[in-house]
């Protein structure tokens, strides 16, 4: 009998024996490596051609499409004509519309209350021209057809439905110092030209209209005027034919590079330029100007006349009053310093008339 551990061994062992037959013979074997290195003669690949008969083919003609001897087409080559260019259009420019203005609203201004440090609080009275009705009306609301826009101390502006722009004066002098009404009336009697670079400015008149220096800018649409990057003068912009720079003999695209000889480059020239203005010497006063047009420097001359018309005349009137009161002095002083040839007369005539009196007397007597 058989010990049972050698059985159980000579299994393992058979058992191990398979396990290693079968990886063998399972195991997949690698193609071998073909090799890089290039042959010295190369065979050429027999290709195999086709032994089919493709006349038969064409010969049979299933579909009765083949033609033995077809006739060769002829190329014509055409060349296209060039197509002409489409007629011009002519341009048509359209009409400018006409305006159409709208009449006046009819009503009146009779007062406004302005706050100092909030427009949005400032309010406007205004009343109806027929009824005489009166309210009060504040920025953004509408009259009749025409919206409230701005309020100020003195003039409301109002925007119609066409965009029409209406102003409303409080009072009629308010109307006259409004650089829109300067606009109408000229400068005539403010500016006088006495020759093309000369001119005389009556200044109490020309500070009825321009009150600040910003509106004297504004009025001649001055800015800073640029050469490579730097201030060079200010530059004058669009004038209308009834402006105060017109009215001055200036003309769009001037720059005043100087003026009393100092430079208008910075703030502080210009600041000493507005303080040389402010401080004349006497009642008439010359201010030098310097322009550039186009590439020529062209010096003006502007001379201030402090005394208006009125005054002129107060003085004259002054001047004559008091030459009367000195020639009226001037008797009576003279009847003072002499009262004894007046005396003298006086006696003279009264012993005219008392030698005339008497009677004559007799020689006897």
């Amino acid at each position: 009998m058989k010990h049972p551990l050698w059985m159980l061994n000579s299994g393992l062992l058979f058992l191990l024996a398979a396990v290693f037959g079968y990886l063998f013979f399972s195991r997949t074997r690698l193609p071998r490596k073909a090799s890089m290195k290039p042959a010295e003669q190369v065979t050429p690949i027999a290709q195999r051609v086709s032994e089919v008969n493709i006349e038969k083919i064409y010969a049979n003609d299933l579909f009765g499409t083949y033609i033995k001897d077809r006739p060769q087409l002829e190329i014509v080559e055409k060349i296209l004509a060039f197509p002409e260019p489409p007629p011009p259009r002519p341009e048509e420019i359209p009409k400018i519309p006409e305006l159409q203005f709208l009449d006046p609203l009819k009503i009146v201004l009779k007062g406004i209350i302005v706050t100092v440090n909030n427009d949005a609080k400032n309010r406007a009275i205004i009343a109806e021209e027929e009824t005489g009705k009166e309210a009060i009306f504040k920025v953004g609301d509408a009259i009749e057809d025409a919206k409230l826009v701005r309020i100020f101390h003195n003039k409301i502006i109002l925007i119609r439905s066409n965009g029409q722009q209406e102003i409303l004066y409080l009072r009629e002098q308010d109307t006259k110092l409004d650089p829109a009404y300067t606009e109408i009336i000229g400068w005539g009697d403010i500016v006088e030209q006495i020759d093309n670079t000369t001119y005389a400015i009556k200044v109490k008149n020309l500070l009825k209209r321009i009150t600040s220096v910003v509106q004297f800018i504004d009025a001649l649409d001055m800015s800073p005027a640029y050469k490579q990057g730097n201030i060079v003068g200010m530059h004058i912009g669009s004038l209308s034919e009834n402006s105060l720079g017109h009215a001055l003999g200036l003309q769009q695209g001037d720059i005043v590079i100087e003026v009393n000889d100092i430079p208008a480059t910075s703030n502080a020239d210009r600041l000493a330029i507005y303080k040389s203005i402010i401080a004349p010497q006497n009642n008439k006063s010359t201010i030098k100007v310097m322009i550039v047009r186009a590439n020529d420097i062209i010096p003006f001359s502007y001379i201030l006349n402090f005394e208006s018309k009125e005054d002129k005349l107060k003085k004259e009137t002054r001047k004559a009053k008091k030459s009367v009161q000195d020639k009226a002095e001037l008797l009576k002083q003279k009847y003072q310093f002499a009262p004894t040839a007046r005396e003298i007369k006086m006696k003279e005539r009264k012993n005219m008339r008392k030698n005339a009196q008497q009677p004559e007397t007799s020689v006897t007597e």
